[in-house]
């Protein structure tokens, strides 16, 4: 898995204007011996002072085996992403965001109003749950910016 960790170091910014929004990929496969059969890992680590506004992701090779995945962190195992979201049996032509639900009643708890880590380091983190597989590889995208328009980081 390439696990990333966001960068703490920050864009110079005028007076009052908040940071620039970025998106980091990461990514987790069989074929990148991070996955086995069930498991919960952190994907992405975020530093405190951090907004996570979305997490996106695309299945890249699918998944053979019965597999269910969700997307959340250490309050929330699917907030965002519950294990219908991610089809990991099927190959993604684009990037599924959790913000793109239509609906709050439909939406992980996330979509609707995503987590600030400001007091404390945390994880955006995978639960991994089925039968024995042998190849797979997906894709997760965190879109995030440093908060309280901080000037330096």
């Amino acid at each position: 898995m390439t696990k990333q960790t966001l960068p703490v170091a920050g864009d110079d910014l005028s007076d009052g204007f908040p940071s620039v929004e970025k998106i980091v990929k990461c990514t987790l496969g069989h074929a990148l011996g991070d996955v086995t059969d069930s498991g919960v890992a952190g994907i992405c680590t975020i530093p405190i002072n951090t907004q996570v506004t979305d997490v996106g992701w695309m299945v890249e090779v699918a998944f053979d085996g019965s597999l269910t995945i969700t997307l959340g962190d250490t309050n929330a195992a699917a907030g965002w992403a519950e294990s219908g979201d991610v089809g990991a049996t099927t190959v993604d032509t684009y990037i599924n965001w959790a913000s793109a639900h239509d609906s709050a009643s439909s939406a992980p708890a996330y979509a609707i109003a995503p987590p600030l880590y400001a007091s404390c380091e945390e994880a955006v983190e995978y639960v991994m749950d089925g039968a024995a597989m042998t190849k797979g590889n997906l894709a997760v995208y965190v879109k995030y910016h440093m908060a309280y328009a901080q000037k330096y980081f």
